[in-house]
């Protein structure tokens, strides 16, 4: 969230422009939102990769035997779940309102 806060001044810009050539509203929301999504799709893939080469050298140090069952839909389900939820209400809410605050008369 800080990086997308540091980088609002910037967006702002863009947002300026979008919105004197004529971008509606609703297509700035619909930006934000989708990209915030895809990046949180691209942390949960990074995030089962670096699981699944992690957990072998986890179950050595705990000496435990944990193992994830990727066939189960519902784990899945749970993790596109959190997905949607963390890039659209949060992530990308932020970043829509940041954003938006400024008026193209100020970029």
């Amino acid at each position: 969230m800080n990086l997308a806060t540091a980088r609002s001044e910037r967006r702002a810009r863009e947002v300026g422009i979008r919105k004197s050539v004529g971008s509606r509203r609703k297509e700035l929301i619909f930006q934000f939102l989708g990209e915030s999504v895809f990046i949180t799709l691209i942390s949960f893939l990074i995030a089962v990769v670096l699981v699944e080469i992690l957990l072998p050298s986890y179950n050595l140090l705990v000496n435990k035997n944990i193992s994830i069952d990727y066939s189960n839909p519902f784990i899945w389900l749970i993790g596109f779940g959190l997905i949607l939820i963390i890039g659209i209400f949060w992530l990308g809410a932020i970043r829509h309102f940041i954003s938006l605050l400024f008026s193209q008369l100020k970029c």
